[in-house]
């Protein structure tokens, strides 16, 4: 019986699989379908033979496969690594989902390839999903996902190409690329994830006033960071609101509590920062930053601190009035003295303690009095926006959190908010949605308390230095979504053709640049919480940069509401804005700044309404209306020798994201003002993959007695551009073009005859009568590529 028993755990240790030879095993969840297991390897190969040994049961021939996963979707996470920099390393976040065909029951796992797009690298890399269980009609109903996190790390700065196959995958023969999903991704740099550097460190500070003493105590610092004095620095300035003034006395101390004391009346400031002797010496300064290279330390400083008049004192007698006088003799005099005294003391006494009682009950009954007083005078004022009436007592014996680097802090005290910073990020579309952002910073600094940093009304010297000081100065940094913003952004992380976008104003180019130093500082952890994602009603969900800003999105203006509470740092609640002056969402028109937003966002939408923008994400050329392949060479796709692994940055294209067209407003400088509605403007529309001239198709603005609505093209030759609109990023390309083209010379006839239409309907006289005299031009079209 022992030797059965024996036998049969001999025989279910082996059929356990055990984990494969050079693959590092990864969490993976399965979504909406708990009773499915998942496991992720990681290995620095994918050659077939050592996927078929490690992993038999997905890679046995003779299995039905199944088709491509319906969705698959690529994202960085950073990985702690402990090391010279502790730092944290890019790795993969991994969401797969399976195919929705009735294929998904032959899924077994999924593939994913990656490979470093660097010229002459062939090294590809898998990581496998392997599901321990059957894929249910229930879970495909559920559209259940499957989520590997964290899986690395990789290298940083790099661009990677990543592909998932469905497992048991196909034959060599049928691997193409119609079996797969692919997504290019972009690395950040390493950076520290767990706690700041030394240079970066800030400690909080403590302080009580009393009278006319400060005391303060501060956090220690971390012990790995050495520092062993600190500065302590006591200014005093002008008003709450500087940072700056005269050094009243300064202390270097080697604990964490001190005070300062007699000190005059007035505002005063501390500051701390720790003292580094070695400042000079790039192996043993105290103050480093993440990369390990000596740096400046971070000074703390406090909110701004309120010393009060000294209280004065019980008056004493007058000259005339007989009574005790002070004295300053020592303890031995003063009883050698009363011996001398021959009359009763108790008459003194009782007078001295009555005395003292009614002027105890009249200092009362004044302090009564100057505090109805100041009631009745608060409430006849009408404060300001998110301001009441301030009094001097709220800031005795008050305590109050640090903030860095002379940054505005909140004063304390109910009902009282700083105004907040904000730098706008964004676009210059048209007039239209110029004038929008225009009334929105006009309704920002009027009416929510926020000093806006706005490119148009900014004078600006050194764009990129601008941009820096913007968002290092900024509280918030709102990035506005819109079409061109949206196409610029695509066009900028593609790499692929030129954007021609051309602002209305000067200061108009800014949004690439500051995209740059957004995802610089998002990729090292820096100021992420800064980034809000703002949003009109005239702009589509397809432009809204998804991939970048994932929270904290606000549609103006049904969002106002939370938009200015997560500014502010209020729960939200309406009576709270309302207390504070602040508007809301249902009132936004009974403000002036507020009406001329509404009013500018309606102008906006209807301008938007008559503007139509279609993307082209598929590749491909068009002539007249019918698609036709790019040729590529046998064995490559979009840049890829998929028969040696290679990659080629000459003439590549993406077909997944390829925005080809470009926005060009034609306008001058006297016509960039919005607020002139009739202002001449067209804008058009550039399909950058025609090989011959740019085919434009210009858009119409309002029409007004003196000009025409449409403007002919430069050619009479020229057909209009073709574009489609692909919902998603999963579109299917269709590498081969139709076999049989009779009906589309038909559709594409029809097409002719329809533009043609159109150009007649809207041109001149002149152009009409120029059209009709060259009936033999118009004989000879391209239709479909078939000349007829």
């Amino acid at each position: 019986m022992e030797y059965l028993l024996y036998m049969g755990l001999v025989v279910c240790l082996s059929v356990t699989q055990a984990q494969p030879n050079g693959f590092n095993m990864f969490n993976c969840t399965s979504m909406y379908a708990p009773h499915l297991g998942c496991e992720a390897y990681q290995g620095s190969t994918c050659d077939p033979v050592i996927l078929k040994k490690e992993f038999p049961y997905l890679y046995t021939d003779g299995l039905e496969y199944p088709e491509k996963p319906s969705d698959f979707h690529v994202d960085i996470s950073y990985k702690y690594y402990e090391g010279y920099f502790n730092a944290s390393y890019p790795a993969f976040n991994l969401t797969i989902r399976p195919p929705i065909t009735s294929s998904y029951k032959d899924v077994r796992g999924f593939e994913v390839t990656y490979m470093e797009l660097i010229a002459g690298n062939t090294v590809v890399k898998c990581i496998i999903f392997n599901l321990t269980g059957q894929i249910t009609t229930a879970d495909k109903e559920n559209e259940v996902t499957f989520r590997a996190e964290k899986v690395g790390p990789v290298s940083s700065r790099r661009d990677y190409l990543l592909r998932a196959y469905s497992l048991p995958k196909p034959a060599t023969q049928y691997d193409t690329l119609d079996m797969s999903l692919s997504a290019l991704i972009h690395t950040g740099p390493p950076f520290n994830a767990t706690s700041p550097s030394s240079a970066e460190w800030t400690t909080v500070i403590i302080y009580r006033n009393f009278s006319r003493d400060i005391y303060f105590s501060f956090n220690s610092s971390p012990l790995r960071f050495n520092f062993e004095r600190f500065d302590v620095s006591l200014y005093k300035v002008p008003d709450d609101k500087e940072t700056s003034g005269p050094l009243v006395e300064k202390q270097v101390i080697t604990v964490f509590d001190g005070e300062f004391k007699d000190l005059l009346p007035g505002w005063y400031r501390l500051k701390i920062v720790p003292e580094d002797p070695y400042f000079q010496d790039s192996r043993k300064c105290l103050c480093k930053d993440n990369r390990n290279n000596c740096a400046t330390c971070t000074r703390t400083i406090t909110a701004a601190i309120y010393i009060h008049e000294p209280s004065p004192t019980t008056p004493g007698p007058t000259p005339s009035t007989p009574g005790p006088t002070p004295s300053t003799r020592e303890p031995s005099a003063i009883s050698s003295s009363t011996d001398e005294v021959t009359t009763d003391p108790t008459g003194k006494i009782v007078g001295a303690v009555l005395g003292s009682f009614l002027g105890v009950i009249l200092i009362v009954i004044i302090i009564l009095f100057l505090i109805i007083y100041r009631r009745k005078q608060g409430g006849k004022q009408d404060p300001g926006p998110g301001k009441y009436v301030k009094e001097l007592d709220k800031y005795q014996g008050q305590v109050n959190q640090n903030y860095v680097n002379n940054k505005k802090p909140a004063p304390t005290g109910p009902g009282l908010l700083k105004r907040q910073n904000v730098f706008l990020v964004n676009t210059e579309d048209h007039p239209k949605h110029l004038g929008v952002l225009k009334a929105f910073s006009n309704f920002l600094e009027k009416e929510c308390l926020c000093n806006v940093t706005f490119a148009p009304d900014s004078k600006i010297d050194d764009k990129l230095q601008w941009i820096i000081r913007s968002m290092d100065m900024a509280d918030f940094i709102l990035v506005v979504h819109s079409s061109a913003a949206y196409l610029q952004y695509k066009s900028w992380t593609k790499n692929n053709g030129e954007l021609c976008y051309q602002p209305l104003t000067k200061a108009g180019d800014i949004f690439v640049p500051a995209l740059q130093q957004i995802t610089d500082r998002m990729s090292r952890g820096k100021g992420v919480n800064k980034f809000l994602s703002i949003q009109f009603p005239y702009t589509a969900d397809k432009f809204v940069i998804k991939e970048l800003f994932r929270g904290n999105q606000y549609k103006i203006p049904t969002h106002l509401d939370e938009f200015l509470c997560h500014l502010h740092g209020l729960s939200h609640t309406q009576n709270r804005l309302e207390d504070l002056k602040l508007p809301v969402r249902v009132s936004i028109r009974l403000r002036h700044p507020g009406m001329n937003l509404i009013d500018a966002i309606n102008e906006a939408a209807e301008y938007e309404s008559m503007h139509s923008i279609e993307i082209n994400t598929s590749g491909e050329k068009f002539d007249s209306g019918i698609g036709e392949e790019e040729t590529r060479p046998i064995g490559t796709h979009n840049g890829v020798d998929f028969n040696s692994n290679g990659y080629s940055y000459e003439n590549t294209v993406f077909s997944n994201g390829n925005y080809d067209y470009a926005i060009q407003g034609e306008t001058n400088s006297n016509q960039l003002s919005p607020e002139s509605p009739t202002t001449p403007q067209a804008y058009e529309y550039v399909d950058m993959q025609l090989n011959q001239g740019p085919q434009r198709q210009m858009l119409p603005k309002k029409r007004t007695e003196q000009e025409e609505m449409w403007s002919p093209p430069e050619s009479l030759h020229e057909d209009l551009p073709a574009y489609l609109e692909v919902e998603g990023d999963n579109y299917s390309f269709q590498p081969h073009p139709p076999s049989q083209l009779g009906e589309e010379d038909v559709q594409s006839t029809q097409l002719r005859d329809e533009i043609h239409d159109i150009n007649r309907r809207y041109m001149t006289k002149q152009f009409q009568q120029l059209l009709d005299i060259n009936q033999e031009v118009d004989e000879c079209e391209s239709l479909g590529g078939m000349s007829v």
